[in-house]
């Protein structure tokens, strides 16, 4: 007679679906935690009242809508979203590297989906040539709970809270570069009408969702809903509805 657990990993491997055996007879909420106020085009709110929608939402609600479950999203800040996905009190952390959660608690309460999209930053400038980005001088900004790159000036960086109050600053010219993700400068400059420069990429990150490890038993079907969707070409479809000229 074989064991339940080893049938369920049998189906899974088969399947590509799982035993749910916590979620066996009714569906349960998972509560996505997401940086407040937003970070688009990944996730945002477009009118007051609304769910949220943006890149991650749709990959996310993609890839759960064979599983049991229910979405559940809330902003929060990014100190409180660690801190409650290491007790667990949220479930999901979308868009996150696993390079940049590392204490030892988060490691030990973290599990990963595969890479779903890659994330290349770059410094953001207003005008003039790449070849003079020159961080030791001029002003320069960052996102303050975010990595800040070794070569800036300290003593002259200035922290905002969201990515596009930094793009903000270089418009206003109260910076004179930043480091951002390119697909968020794409989509600055496409929503804002503007031309905000960028050089070449500095950092590349994989961005997977990084779930509590009690929801282990849900994570091959994520996988697998996830190759399916860069498969298909389903992925790079959601991507150019919210990110211009993403590669």
């Amino acid at each position: 007679m074989i064991r339940t657990t080893n049938l369920c990993k049998i189906l899974s491997f088969v399947l590509g679906s799982l035993c749910l055996t916590s979620y066996a007879n009714e569906s349960i909420t998972l509560k996505v935690a997401l940086i407040a106020p937003e970070r688009p085009p990944y996730f945002f709110v477009s009118k007051e009242g609304q769910s949220p929608s943006g890149l991650y939402i749709d990959i996310l609600e993609k890839i759960t809508q064979n599983l049991p479950v229910k979405l559940e999203y809330h902003f929060l800040p990014q100190a409180r979203i660690r801190m409650y996905m290491e007790n667990g009190s949220v479930d999901i952390e979308p868009g996150i590297d696993s390079s940049w959660r590392t204490s030892p608690n988060e490691v030990k309460q973290s599990i990963y989906t595969i890479p779903f999209m890659h994330s290349y930053e770059a410094y953001a400038y207003l005008g003039g040539k790449k070849d003079n980005i020159n961080t030791s001088k001029g002003v320069v900004c960052g996102i303050n709970g975010f990595n800040i790159p070794e070569n800036f000036n300290r003593s002259n960086t200035q922290l905002v809270t969201t990515e596009f109050q930094l793009l903000s600053m270089i418009v206003k010219k109260r910076c004179d570069f930043a480091v951002a993700p390119i697909d968020v400068i794409n989509y600055w400059n496409t929503k804002n009408n503007s031309k905000i420069n960028y050089g070449d990429v500095i950092s590349r990150y994989q961005l997977r969702f990084r779930l509590n490890k009690r929801h282990q038993n849900i994570l091959q079907t994520l996988n697998n809903n996830i190759r399916a969707l860069q498969a298909g070409k389903e992925l790079e479809t959601m991507k150019r509805k919210y990110i211009p000229q993403s590669g």
